[in-house]
């Protein structure tokens, strides 16, 4: 009998044990409200035209006088960042249709060509591209040219409307509205184009399919992907995009300042001078 009174003494003894590691019973509480609070923004911002390979020896952007031929500017952007902002990122482009530009593209962006690079002086319907990559030191840098735009980045502009595409693919085609407002957005078929914005800071231009309503990871906004030099800088502290390999997703550690070695694609130019006056490089966050 003994032996028996022990035994359930013992299990009550767990069982009690269990019950009370389990959960907790509340008695009184009180609720201890906190005001709101922060960190205050701290940021500071700066560009600088340096020679590449040097220790930021001043320079001019420029690319005299020369043939059809690709050329490296022999400058480099330099770019320093220090801040505290949340989904912050470098952005670069031209904005040449600007009525302040000089000199200012005569283009229909609407089919295409948005603008970006060097503008023909004389005939202003001709455009010289641009193309920047990104380096964590001031390097000399070699583009590879074999294939212009394989590992440098072509600098668009903020007219840009219209991106190319197969004609009769699924963009072609694609009926499209913004995903902020779910404003329709005219996307003609058939004519190897489809809507794509480059965004600015009034409204979100993603777009989203018609019926399903799901973005077009294709048709963001090109400030959100193509434009980014880099992104998410933590004080001097930051990652820009890996040009060496084929995913876009693939990126590399900087610490600021970061150099953005220009050149520039004159091999089908017509023989006259280009310039452009609107080369911004812009931090921003979203």
């Amino acid at each position: 009998m003994r032996r028996i009174l022990v035994a359930i003494i013992g299990a009550a003894a767990v069982f009690s044990l269990t019950v009370h590691a389990e959960a907790f019973t509340s008695k009184v509480k009180s609720t201890i409200p906190v005001t709101a609070s922060g960190v205050t923004e701290s940021t500071t911002f700066s560009t600088a035209i340096v020679l590449q390979g040097t220790a930021d020896t001043p320079g001019t952007l420029s690319f005299g006088a020369g043939g059809n031929t690709f050329r490296d500017s022999g400058e480099a952007i330099k770019v320093t960042v220090n801040t505290n902002l949340a989904a912050n990122r470098v952005i670069i482009y031209t904005d040449n249709l600007n009525v302040a530009a000089v000199p200012q593209a005569a283009l229909d962006t609407s089919k295409g060509i948005d603008g970006g690079g060097l503008v023909g002086v004389t005939d202003r319907s001709q455009i010289v591209p641009l193309l920047w990559t990104v380096e964590d030191t001031n390097v000399d840098h070699v583009f590879t040219t074999a294939t212009i735009g394989d590992d440098e980045i072509f600098i668009t502009d903020r007219a840009h409307v219209a991106t190319f595409t197969t004609v009769g693919s699924t963009l072609d085609n694609q009926a499209m509205k913004r995903c902020a407002d779910l404003v329709s957005v005219p996307n003609t078929t058939g004519d190897g184009l489809y809507p794509q914005f480059f965004g600015g800071p009034a409204v979100n231009q993603d777009l989203c399919d018609q019926t399903s309503g799901l973005p077009i990871p294709q048709a963001q906004e090109l400030s959100k992907n193509i434009a980014v030099v880099a992104f998410g800088f933590l004080g001097a502290i930051g990652t820009a995009p890996n040009l060496l390999t084929p995913n876009p997703a693939d990126s590399i550690a900087v610490t600021s300042p970061i150099y953005l070695p220009i050149g520039a694609n004159f091999s089908t130019a017509p023989a006259q001078d280009y310039a452009t006056s609107t080369l911004t490089v812009e931090l921003v966050t979203q």
